[in-house]
C-alpha cells in the first residue's frame, strides 16, 4: 500500500487512508490476488504493470518474513 501510495503521490491522511484500504482489500480472499487487483486498478493511469506490482509484493513479503525471524 505504501509503495502504491507514493506512486499516487498521496500525502498525510490520504496516504494513511489508502494504506488501510489496501489492507482491507487483502481480507477479501486468501493470497495476494485481491490486493493485486486493487492496486492494478488504482494505478491503471500510471503505467504500472501487473508484473511490477507482483514484484513489489514479493519484495515486501520477503522483507516481512525476514523481519519476523
Amino acid at each position: 500500500g505504501e509503495w502504491a501510495s507514493k506512486i499516487l503521490q498521496l500525502k498525510d491522511e490520504e496516504h494513511d487512508i489508502y494504506i488501510q484500504s489496501v489492507i482491507k482489500s487483502d481480507l477479501e480472499e486468501a493470497g495476494d490476488e485481491d490486493v493485486i487487483r486493487k492496486i492494478k486498478k488504482d494505478l491503471e493511469n500510471h503505467k504500472v504493470t501487473e508484473d511490477e506490482i507482483r514484484s513489489q509484493i514479493s519484495k515486501f513479503n520477503q522483507k516481512a518474513q525476514s523481519e519476523l525471524k
